[in-house]
Order: structure tokens, then C-alpha cells, then sequence
């Protein structure tokens, strides 16, 4: 666990550090954010997968480096909520535990897995401001750095189905509960705290710059993940989990 914060908190620093390396002179920008949208995990799987309102709030420092048009560099840190429902109507699992050739099956019936995560993100983009009239049009496109600090997960099947055979033998065993072979109605396994992977999304912004007593933000974010976060635990069917977010970004100047 010490080794997991000091790579989350490591990344983070280092990315702050490129950007207060940029020479002291020029103007910086501090500002706080909140947004509101769409928060999905998606599963590149066969099953069905829906996402749900998600939420994010943090703050950012811009670096302005040209003027009229304006051009910077903008990082900061956020924290964002982000979740997933999958449901498939029946898979297996076999396994060759002992790798003897003995197998241990498990059949699900309409199973769902749901899945909660948090995750701390620094972004690393380039902006651009241009002036329209007493306004401006205001558009960022970079990455972020996503590090995990809490999740859960709820795995449900209507059935589950243990059973076991040794082929080589014409050996087949069901309906044996004193040996855990047998059937489960209404299974559930909760869990939490698993070692999810680095989240590192593509991110795009666009919008505008309201020129008031501070300036004001209000713009469309999509952000769209490249890597695979799913965390071993998780079962078969799903061979991937990666994070996508849409909606709309407030943004206000300190």
C-alpha cells in the first residue's frame, strides 16, 4: 500500500513540477472546477453495459505563454466518480486448478456485475483562447494521469451452477454439495479496495470564456480512456474495463 501512494503521489508531482518549470514571468491562472455528466466504465465484452451521472470537482493552473491569440499549458487536480453495470444472461468459467486435467466449472445465470470508482486525476493540456467580441472561444485537448483511491464492486447471478469433471477419466461430478459442487440461487460476492489499473484518458474541452469581474468557463468536455484499469478479480467475460466521460465543465477564475 505505501509503494501504491508513493507512484499515485510521485506522478502527481512530477507532472505539477513540468509545469511550474515554465519561466516565472509569464502570467498564471488558478482557477476551480466542477462538472456533471455522463461517468461510464466500459466492458469490451458480449455484455450489455450502461453508465450513470457522474460527478467531478477539482482546480487547475493555466500557464499562458503566447498573447492574442491566447496559448498555454494547463494542469491542475481533480477528483471524479465513475461507474458501471454489465449484465450477460449466462457464461462459464472452467478452470484446471490442480493442472491435472481436473476441472472446476461454475455456470451463471443473468449475471451483473456493478462496478464504483474514484480517481484522483492531473491533467497535462495545451489551451487556446481566442477573442470574440467581449468573449472568447476557449479550447484544451491534452491527457490525464488517473490514479485510483477507492473502489467496489458487486457481482450478482440469479443461479450459479458448481460442478466439476475429469475428461480423461469419463469422470463428471454434480450435485455434490458436501464437496462444493452444487446450486446456488440469488448469488452475491461484494467486494472493494482492488488494485485497479492507471487511468490515462485522452481529454478534449471546448467552450467559452466569459469575460466578467473573473473570468468564467463554461464548456463540453469528453475525455476517453486508453488503457485497461479492470483489476483481476473481476471475471472472465469481461476482458477489459476502460473509463469515458462527457458532459458539461464550469470553470471560474480565483
Amino acid at each position: 500500500m505505501k509503494k501504491q501512494i508513493q507512484k499515485r503521489f510521485g506522478g502527481i508531482a512530477f507532472l505539477m513540477l513540468l509545469v511550474t518549470m515554465l519561466p516565472a514571468q509569464l502570467p498564471l491562472e488558478l482557477s476551480a472546477y466542477v462538472t456533471a455528466g455522463s461517468a461510464k466504465l466500459n466492458y469490451t465484452a458480449g455484455a450489455k453495459s450502461e453508465g450513470s451521472l457522474g460527478l467531478s470537482a477539482g482546480g487547475n493552473i493555466t500557464v499562458w505563454i503566447e498573447k492574442y491569440p491566447d496559448v498555454g499549458v494547463m494542469s491542475g487536480l481533480g477528483i471524479g466518480y465513475f461507474t458501471g453495470t454489465s449484465s450477460i444472461s449466462s457464461f462459464s468459467t472452467i478452470r484446471d486448478k490442480y493442472e491435472n486435467g481436473f476441472l472446476f466449472i461454475n455456470d451463471y445465470v443473468d449475471y451483473s456485475t456493478r462496478v464504483r470508482a474514484y480517481y484522483i486525476h492531473v491533467p497535462l493540456m495545451g489551451t487556446y483562447r481566442l477573442v470574440v467580441g467581449d468573449h472568447d472561444l476557449f479550447a484544451a485537448a491534452g491527457i490525464k494521469l488517473g490514479f485510483d483511491i477507492y473502489n467496489s464492486y458487486n457481482l450478482k447471478a440469479s443461479n450459479l451452477t458448481r460442478r466439476s469433471s475429469f475428461p480423461s477419466m469419463g469422470m463428471y461430478f454434480t450435485n455434490m454439495p458436501a464437496h462444493g459442487f452444487d446450486v446456488t440461487t440469488g448469488h452475491s460476492v461484494p467486494g472493494k479496495n482492488k488494485s485497479f489499473g492507471l487511468d490515462l484518458p485522452l481529454a478534449f474541452e471546448v467552450g467559452m470564456c466569459w469575460n466578467l469581474s473573473r473570468k468564467l468557463y463554461t464548456t463540453f468536455f469528453l475525455d476517453y480512456g486508453l488503457t485497461d484499469i479492470k483489476p483481476p478479480e473481476l471475471n472472465e467475460y469481461m476482458s477489459k474495463i476502460k473509463t469515458s466521460t462527457f458532459g458539461l465543465k464550469l470553470r471560474i477564475e480565483l
